[in-house]
Parts: structure tokens; C-alpha cells; sequence
């Protein structure tokens, strides 16, 4: 269930994030119930030195440990920018069944290398049963991922 809070919330922690000295980047998820907020994450790829610590996966990890279940059908994902496959089938196997995204994954595309990788993920993503996913336009959402590309390390080092 959308919830114009939420996503406002989603906003000022990408903007927290991007202030963060040692992991400035603008990738944060949210987990609700209705309106209720489960669990609020960061991502983690750089500090933990993990690359499946993005945000989404870090938020469905902590939100399956607070409900007590490895599934969390009744929850809602919003997330900054829309997930990459690994992020996608995390929240298909949690059994997630809506996500709200920010950013196309394809705007990401750092020295042209993933932009493919989005195009068709993304046809294969809005063909699969069981989860929705909704792009929310937030202008401010742009300006913030175009500050943290030029920070952010070559493709070949880094892909959030």
C-alpha cells in the first residue's frame, strides 16, 4: 500500500546517506506493513566489503528477523532506486508481493556497462507474477544520483 510518508522518509535517508563521510551513496530501503515502518536499512557494500549488502537485501534480511519468518508476504518494499535481480528475487523469495522504486535502475549505468542489464531485467520484472513494481517520480531522487556518480568507484569495482 502506498503511503506519500513513507517515501518522504525514503528521501531523507538517501539524503542522510549521501552526507555519510566514509559510505556516501543514495541506496536506502524501507520495509512497512500498511503505514507502519518494520525496518529501515542502508546500503552496505563498501564498509562490509559485502557485495550483496545492498539495501534492499539488508532491509529483508533485519525485517524477516524482527517478524520471526523467512517469509513477509504482508510487507511492502520501498527502495531508492529500483532493484537489481539479486534485490528482486530477495524480496520474490521473502514473498514480498509490492515494490515502490525511485530511481530506474537503468539511469544508473556508470561507463555504460549496466544499463543493458536493466533494460532487461526490468521486461523480465514487470512480466513476473507476484510482485508489483511501481516507479514513484521524485525529482530530488535525479539530482541525488547524479551527485554520488561521480564518487561513486569504477563498474568494475562497485555495482549497487
Amino acid at each position: 500500500m502506498f503511503d506519500n510518508a513513507i517515501v518522504a522518509r525514503l528521501v531523507e535517508n538517501a539524503k542522510r546517506l549521501m552526507r555519510d563521510r566514509d559510505n556516501p551513496n543514495p541506496f536506502v530501503a524501507i520495509i512497512t506493513i500498511g503505514s507502519e515502518i518494520v525496518c529501515e536499512a542502508d546500503n552496505r557494500v563498501r564498509p562490509d566489503n559485502d557485495p550483496t549488502a545492498h539495501a534492499e537485501v539488508m532491509a529483508i534480511r533485519a525485517a524477516c528477523r524482527k517478524l520471526g519468518s523467512p517469509k513477509i508476504p504482508r510487507c511492502t518494499l520501498y527502495t531508492s532506486c529500483e532493484p537489481c535481480a539479486m534485490c528482486f528475487a530477495s524480496a520474490w523469495w521473502a514473498g514480498i508481493r509490492e515494490i515502490y522504486y525511485l530511481f530506474p535502475g537503468d539511469g544508473l549505468s556508470l561507463d555504460g556497462q549496466d544499463a543493458w542489464f536493466y533494460r532487461a531485467f526490468s521486461q523480465v520484472a514487470r512480466n513476473r507474477e507476484g510482485i508489483t513494481m511501481n516507479r514513484i517520480h521524485e525529482p530530488i531522487m535525479d539530482g541525488l544520483f547524479r551527485q554520488w556518480r561521480p564518487k561513486a568507484p569504477p563498474a568494475s569495482e562497485n555495482r549497487t
